[in-house]
């Protein structure tokens, strides 16, 4: 058992990436326990994402299960090419729980450029990781 402080980043030795040790999105202990489901995700963008916002969603789900009323939701492509930051107008970007191991072992660049130049809303692996993208 391990114990952080609120607000902790946490990274395992174990997970490295050649020289890089990836950011973890560890599920917390928490009563009850959540159960990953389209709406967990849609509560989690509807919390973390304000209204008249459009958020770019890396999912495997169709983004038409996710209903998340006041906020646009677009597609944020999930696959084997490094994935680049949008220059449109999307200011939030969300990874759901499925894609949140895909971010931090196969997009370290992406990872690391959303670590260390943007604003994290979330981080909880048990639903998805929400950053807010800057200027």
């Amino acid at each position: 058992m391990h114990y952080f402080f609120g607000g902790a980043r946490v990274y395992a030795w174990m997970g490295r990436v050649g020289d890089r040790i990836p950011w973890d999105y560890p599920e917390w202990v928490r009563d009850p326990v959540p159960v990953y489901s389209p709406e967990l995700l849609s509560e989690a963008i509807a919390a973390g994402v304000p209204e008249g916002e459009t958020a770019l969603v890396a999912a495997h789900q169709p983004l038409d299960a996710l209903p998340v009323p006041g906020r646009r939701l677009l597609p944020f492509p999930v696959g084997s090419e490094p994935a680049q930051l949008p220059n449109g107008d999307a200011r939030y970007l969300v990874f759901a729980k499925e894609t949140l191991g895909w971010l931090e072992h196969e997009q370290t660049a992406l990872q690391d450029v959303l670590e260390s130049e943007h604003r994290a809303v979330l981080r909880d692996g048990a639903v998805a990781a929400i950053y807010e993208l800057s200027g």
